[in-house]
C-alpha cells in the first residue's frame, strides 16, 4: 500500500462517476491541476454500503493549491446547473460544499466561502 503524501488533497463529489469523471476533465483543463489529478477507488469505510468510492486526489504543491481548487470546484458546480455537493480532505481535515443552481449573484457569497473553506483547511 503507497503511503499518500500528507499535502495532497482528496476531493470527492455526489452524483456517481459521470460528475467525478466530469470534475477530473474540468481540473485537467487548468493550468494548476493540469497533470496533477488522479482518479482513485476507495473502499467503503465501516457501516457504509454500496460500491467502491470513486476520489480525485490532487497533489497540492506550492501554497494557494487549496483556494485554487476550491475556487476552481465552486466555478465547476456553477456550471453543473444541478444540485451537487463536493467534499474535499486534506490529512483530517475536511470541508464540503452544497450547491443547487448556484446564481452569478450568489458568487460574492461563494468566494467568501471559498477563502474560510481554504483557512480550514490550511490550518496548522
Amino acid at each position: 500500500m503507497a503511503v499518500e503524501d500528507p499535502s495532497s488533497l482528496r476531493l470527492t463529489v455526489d452524483g456517481g462517476i459521470d460528475e467525478v469523471l466530469s470534475l477530473q476533465r474540468w481540473l485537467s483543463g487548468h493550468d494548476d491541476f493540469a497533470g496533477r489529478t488522479r482518479l482513485r477507488r476507495e473502499e467503503p469505510g465501516p457501516g457504509q454500503m454500496g460500491a467502491v468510492l470513486e476520489t480525485i486526489t490532487v497533489a497540492a504543491g506550492g501554497g494557494g493549491a487549496v483556494t485554487a481548487l476550491i475556487g476552481t470546484l465552486s466555478v465547476w458546480m456553477r456550471h453543473r446547473g444541478t444540485k451537487i455537493t463536493a467534499t474535499v480532505k486534506k490529512g483530517d481535515r475536511s470541508v464540503t460544499i452544497s450547491a443547487d443552481r448556484v446564481r452569478a449573484a450568489e458568487m460574492a457569497q461563494l468566494q467568501e466561502m471559498v477563502t474560510e473553506f481554504s483557512r480550514t483547511l490550511d490550518e496548522d
